[in-house]
Formats: C-alpha cells, structure tokens, sequence
C-alpha cells in the first residue's frame, strides 16, 4: 500500500516541478528551465517504477517528457527533442493499448506533429512527412468524431497548419511542394470557417482565420495573384475595430498587407501596392513580424519602383551580429542583389 501512495507523491512533485520548468523557459531562462524539466523527468520516472500500471501516472509522465522534449526542440537541440519525444510516444501508445480512449490518441497525433518538426528541423524529410501524415490522420479522425471538443480541433488545426507550411509556405524554408501545400491550407481555411462559423463572437477563432485567409494566399501568389489579392483584403475585413491592437492579430494584419502589396504589385497596380506598403508601415511592424522583414520589403519596393532601399540590404548583407541565415534569407538576398544590378 506504501508504494501506490509513494508513487502518487512522486507524481504529485513531478507535475508541479514540471509547471516551475515552462514558467522558467516562458521567463527565457532556458539553463534553469533545462535542470528543472530534468528534475520532473527524474521524479515521473520514480512514480512510474514504483506504480508501472498506474494510468494516470503514466500519461502525466509522459506528457512532462513532451513538454521537456518541446522545449529542447524551441531551443535548437533536434536530436535531444527527438529522444523525448520518443519517449512520449511509446508511453501514449502504451496506454492506448491498456485502455483507449481519445485522449490519448489525441496526445499521439500531437506527439507525432512534434516529431514531425523536429525531423524537418534535422533535415529528415521523409521521416518529417510520414510523421506529420499519421498524425494528420488521426487527429482528422477524432475531431470528425467528436466536432464540439476544442481540444481535438486545436489540434488538428495545429497539424495542418504545421505540416502545410513546411511544405510550401514562401516565409520559411520549405520543401518547395506549394501544389500540396495549398491543398492542406485550403482544408486548414474551410476548418477553421467551420469553427468561426459556430462561435462568431470568439476573437481567436476570427484571427486564426485571418492567418489561415493569408497563408493560402501566400502559397497561391505566384500562380493566382487574383486570388492571393482576395484572400489578403477578406482576411483584413475578419478583423473588427479596436482588435488590431492585440499583438498576433497586429502581425497577421502586417502580412496581409504585404501579401496585398505583392499581389497588386504583381498585377501591375503599383499605386495600390504602395498604399498597402503604406497601410503596412503604419503598423509599426518590428522584429516580431518575420513574415515581413526588411529586405522583403526592400525587395518589394525595388519591384514597385525600379529600385531598391540599399541601406537594408546592406545591413542585412553585412549581418554585424553574426546570426546564422537562413534558406529564405539567402534566396532574398540573391534576389535582391539581381534587381540591383539591373
């Protein structure tokens, strides 16, 4: 009887160690939240060794071993994430097999979205696909089972929006697929309609679907300006007076109106681009806004007016802090540097 009630102390320990671990990473105090997630590892281990059938048990450990293996992931460490994540897995799975239940499938297909990036991050893109593919699928499934619980639908809507931008999302290093890409972006917008639909008064379910509204328009730019103009200006139009103030709502509303800025200026409309630019600017976008960064916007102005903002480019071409370019980063640079030379 000494070790059930053991083992419920343990796991009381590891899940309140485990929340001092996500306060100290969301503080970015990355090498105490590191010890402290270790900590609660150690102790979710302890309970399960000393209660191995103890369900409840098993599920809190492993989602501490998630949480920990997300937090190596956001701190650059794929191979570490990837051992943790591993780890969770088995054990959800393993739970699933003694008893099913949606929770825990649902905590699969999101461990199975983790993995998914941490392969891409590690340059394993088979491995991320069939990942993000398995999980799709079963959280698809289980929010098509069970469409009110909010949970299953973050998740599902998390994966697809995930998976869609690695593949072809022009923002970030992506697998350069934009033909599947608008294909997931285009069942990520009609589900994300379907859920604004239910609850019109919820401001978040309103903004993802401004995010949603501009990332398929990101992916159609090239191929479907038109298009990409429509999604950009009915993205705007979801947000009410006095919501773009909040902060990711400012930031989607930044790239709509870059994104309605490429789109005019590709369709030759180039006092149009230079009001959304305006429209943009106005918005005070900062560091924050990733999707629209100085270069890009010099890029941009060099493709609306015959020139280009060099006093950007060369800072971002001497880079002074050293930081390490990315794919994207470097394709706009070269870019960049083409237009210059015309």
């Amino acid at each position: 009887a000494a070790r059930p009630r053991e083992a419920a102390a343990l796991r009381g320990y590891s899940s309140v160690t485990a929340k001092l671990g996500e306060v100290e990473a969301w503080t970015d105090r990355k090498e105490a939240a590191a010890r402290t997630y270790a900590r609660a590892s150690d102790l979710a281990d302890r309970a399960i060794a000393l209660n191995p059938e103890d369900r409840d048990g098993l599920f809190l450990a492993a989602s501490i071993w998630f949480r920990q293996a997300d937090q190596l992931r956001q701190f650059g460490k794929p191979e570490e994430a990837e051992k943790g994540f591993r780890k969770s897995l088995e054990t959800y799975r393993k739970l699933q097999t003694m008893a099913p239940a949606p929770r825990n499938r649902n905590a699969i297909a999101l461990t199975l979205g983790r993995l998914g990036s941490v392969y891409f991050q590690s340059e394993q893109f088979s491995r991320s696909r069939s990942s993000y593919e398995e999980g799709l699928g079963i959280a698809r499934a289980l929010s098509s089972e069970q469409p009110n619980h909010i949970g299953y639908a973050n998740v599902y809507s998390t994966l697809l929006a995930e998976y869609a931008s690695i593949l072809g999302l022009p923002e970030i290093t992506n697998l350069g697929e934009a033909a599947e890409a608008e294909k997931y972006f285009r069942e990520l917008l009609l589900f994300r309609e379907r859920l604004s639909q239910r609850d019109p008064a919820s401001v978040r379910m309103r903004h993802e679907l401004v995010l949603a509204r501009y990332q398929l328009g990101a992916v159609l730019l090239e191929r479907d300006a038109r298009e990409a103009l429509r999604l950009a200006r009915l993205a705007k139009s979801a947000v009410k007076a006095g919501e773009d103030t909040i902060t990711n709502t400012k930031w989607h509303l930044i790239r709509a109106d870059f994104l309605e800025a490429q789109a005019l200026a590709a369709l030759g409309d180039h006092d149009g681009a230079r009001r959304a630019l305006a429209s943009l600017r106005a918005r005070k976008p900062d560091a924050e806004s990733t999707a629209v960064t100085p270069i890009a916007l010099a890029i941009l102005g060099a493709k609306i007016d015959g020139k280009a903002a060099i006093e950007d480019l060369m800072a971002e071409t001497l880079n002074p802090r050293g930081e390490r370019r990315s794919l994207r980063t470097i394709r706009q640079l070269a870019e960049a540097r083409e237009l210059l030379a015309r």
